[in-house]
């Protein structure tokens, strides 16, 4: 310890001679310098020659003084130059990385536009209509083939328009529709092209192809063939073009929309070939389908007046493979009830209400009609059939027309008032039988 501190003050003792050493060395300089000049003064030769080494020196100190002054602008210039070139480097910088956030964010556009194209491709599920062919015996007063694909497209919306169903619609267009002209730089290829291949790789689109000729005996034969869809030919008189395309059109709707076209039989009022249809379509249907089939026969059975039993059936099974089929749940309440059993017909209420974790819950309040025409529960009842036919063009998804229907949960309410003008605004549909007796049923109750 005594070591440590004397080693300290003899450290100190030195740094202080060194320090002081400069400023001793420097008053010496001085008193020699003071001295020689004294001395000067007495020796003649020693005072020239030192006023010579003054006057040398003091030109040194000018030409000094000059070059510093140089050499001050020339800094000053040099330094003016290196604040130029940081500021210059700065900008090329800031414009280096806003070049390359540009590119980040365009390759991040491009990336998202890709992944947006390629699961666009992927859930594709459209109906394309390509331009037909037109074989050239065919008389000339016979429309181009793409006028005759663009009225077979048009009647296949007319039949998509027409179904009154929940189930999904698939996407019509036809093949020269939608092409974006935007180029891919180096390809050659368009967007619409490379969402096309895309589609064609990896989507699930029909395309729909067909030809019109001149049969032997003077009319004309439409054939339509396409992806899933078997080659089947139309023949009719040279007349009988718009017949051809509604045959065709239809055959092709079935074949790429099966639930969809047995609702539409339904809706139309053709039971029987709605029966035929299901029966037949059902062991070849996806799985997704089946139950859909399932529910139109049963409905098909007792519109024909068939055995409710036998619907009844049908709707179990259907709900069987689809165990939230909320309308089936809705069938079956129905059955039971036109079968007598209004207390199964409220359990199987309850029933749906449970699986759909409660109301409201995954089921659509319009599937609970049946359970709140028997709970007297009307004021949903309604609210829910006024929101299915606003978002289904005022017919709504029933089985029969909303209009009919509102009349009648307002003729309940005793609101007469509301059930005339729904029975006056119920849109009119030759196939819909439902509409003339529901009507009468309202009437009678207003009466």
């Amino acid at each position: 310890m005594a070591e440590g501190l004397l080693g300290n003050v003899l450290e100190d003792e030195e740094q202080k001679t060194e320090v002081e050493a400069p400023e001793a060395l420097a008053s010496a300089e001085a008193f020699a310098a003071a001295v020689a000049a004294k001395l000067s003064w007495n020796d003649p030769g020693v005072s020239r020659k030192t006023e010579e080494f003054l006057s040398e020196q003091t030109e040194l100190l000018k030409v000094q003084r000059e070059h510093l002054k140089d050499e001050h602008e020339a800094r000053l210039h040099y330094l003016r130059g290196q604040a130029r070139e940081v500021d210059i480097r700065r900008f090329g910088l800031r414009l280096r990385i806003g070049f390359q956030l540009f590119v980040a964010l365009v390759a991040t556009a491009i990336g998202i536009g890709a992944v947006v194209m390629i699961r666009d491709a992927v859930t594709s599920r459209r109906v394309v209509i390509d331009p037909f062919d037109i074989a050239p015996n065919v008389p000339p007063q016979v429309p181009s083939g793409k006028i005759v694909a663009g009225g077979f497209l048009d009647e296949l919306s007319r039949l998509q328009d027409a179904t009154r169903s929940n189930i999904q619609r698939l996407d019509l267009s036809d093949a020269w529709a939608g092409k974006v002209k935007l180029e891919v730089p180096e390809t050659g290829v368009s967007l619409g092209e490379l969402s096309h291949l895309l589609r064609e790789r990896f989507g699930h689109d029909v395309h729909i192809e067909g030809d019109l000729i001149e049969t032997p005996a003077g009319g004309l034969a439409l054939t339509v063939r396409g992806n899933g869809v078997p080659p089947k030919t139309f023949s009719g008189s040279a007349t009988e073009l718009e017949k051809l395309t509604t045959e065709t059109a239809e055959y092709v709707y079935s074949k790429s929309q099966p639930a969809r076209w047995a609702y539409y039989l339904q809706n139309v009022g053709r039971g029987e070939e709605a029966i035929a249809f299901c029966r037949a379509a059902l062991g070849s249907a996806t799985k997704d389908d089946r139950p859909y089939l399932l529910n139109v026969w049963a409905n098909s059975i007792n519109n024909t007046g068939g055995s409710p039993r036998e619907a009844l059936a049908l709707f179990r099974r259907a709900l069987k493979l689809k165990p939230d089929y909320w309308i089936a749940y809705n069938n079956v309440m129905n059955s039971l009830w036109l079968l007598g059993d209004e207390e199964a017909a409220w359990r199987v209420g309850e029933d749906m209400r449970k699986a759909a974790g409660g109301r409201p819950g995954r089921a659509p309040d319009l599937f609970y009609q049946n359970w709140d025409t028997l709970t007297w529960n009307l004021g949903t009842w309604l609210a829910a059939t006024v929101i299915d036919a606003e978002a289904n063009a005022g017919v709504g998804t029933g089985g029969n027309t909303s209009g009919t229907t509102l009349a009648d949960i307002h003729a309940r309410l005793h609101d007469p008032e509301a059930a005339e003008l729904a029975l006056k605004t119920t849109k009119e549909d030759p196939h819909d039988a439902t509409i003339g007796a529901l009507t009468h049923f309202v009437r009678g109750r207003l009466a």
